[in-house]
C-alpha cells in the first residue's frame, strides 16, 4: 500500500526539496492524509478530540500565565531582590550565581520556563557579553530550570 506512505513523502518533500518551513511541511503532510483517508476517519470522533486538545491546551495556557505571573510578583519583592544581590555579590562565578538564582525561582514558581522568562533579563543585564560567555549562561540556566523542576515532581 504504496499510499500509506504519500503523507510521509509530502513531509519530505516539502520539507527538503521545496525547504519550506518545518510547520508549513507538517500541515501539507496532515491535509493530504486528511483527503487521502478521509473515508476511513471517524469525523465526529475527531472533531471530539480536537476540542478537547483545545480545552486542554487553554488551561495549560492559563496555568503557565498564572505562574509566570506568581514568579514575575516575587521577583518584585523586597526580600526576593535582597536575595538575588546577595547571592549576586557573593564573590561566586556569574554560571553558579545563574544556576542558584534560576533554581530558585523554580522553587518558588514552580516553572522552568516562568523561572528562566523571569530571571534572565535580570541575569544578562548583570553578566553581559564581556563579562561570561552567554551561550554558556544559557546552557546553565536551561539545566538549572529543570533540574529542580523534577525534585519538586
Amino acid at each position: 500500500m504504496i499510499i500509506a506512505l504519500l503523507p510521509m513523502l509530502l513531509l519530505l518533500s516539502v520539507l527538503n526539496i521545496l525547504k519550506w518551513d518545518p510547520a508549513i511541511a507538517l500541515f501539507c503532510a496532515i491535509v493530504s492524509a486528511l483527503i487521502i483517508y478521509a473515508r476511513y476517519l471517524n469525523w465526529k470522533e475527531i472533531i471530539g478530540n480536537l476540542a478537547a486538545g483545545t480545552m486542554e491546551g487553554v488551561v495549560s495556557l492559563f496555568n503557565t500565565a498564572v505562574i509566570v505571573g506568581f514568579g514575575a510578583l516575587v521577583m518584585k519583592l523586597p526580600a526576593f531582590q535582597e536575595s538575588f544581590q546577595a547571592i549576586a555579590h557573593s564573590g561566586l562565578s556569574p554560571l553558579m550565581v545563574t544556576a542558584i538564582a534560576v533554581g530558585a525561582l523554580v522553587f518558588i514558581s514552580g516553572s522552568g520556563s516562568g523561572a528562566l522568562s523571569i530571571a534572565m533579563p535580570l541575569i544578562v543585564s548583570m553578566f553581559p557579553a564581556a563579562v561570561v560567555d552567554q551561550g554558556a549562561l544559557h546552557r546553565v540556566a536551561t539545566m538549572a530550570c529543570m533540574s529542580p523542576r523534577h525534585l519538586t515532581d
